[in-house]
C-alpha cells in the first residue's frame, strides 16, 4: 500500500518524503498511518 501511495504522490515530493520518513515509525500503528495518508491526500487535492 505504501509503495502505491508513494508512486501516486511522487509528483509532490513533500508528501512523498513525509510518507517515507514516517513509514517505519507508524508501521506498527495502521490507524495512525491511515490518518496521515488521509491528511496527505487532502492536501494534494
Amino acid at each position: 500500500m505504501l509503495a502505491k501511495v508513494s508512486i501516486l504522490n511522487i509528483s509532490n515530493i513533500g508528501h512523498y518524503y513525509i510518507i517515507l520518513t514516517h513509514r517505519n515509525i507508524i508501521q506498527a500503528s495502521y490507524k495512525n498511518l491511515q490518518k496521515d495518508l488521509t491528511i496527505c491526500l487532502k492536501k494534494i487535492k
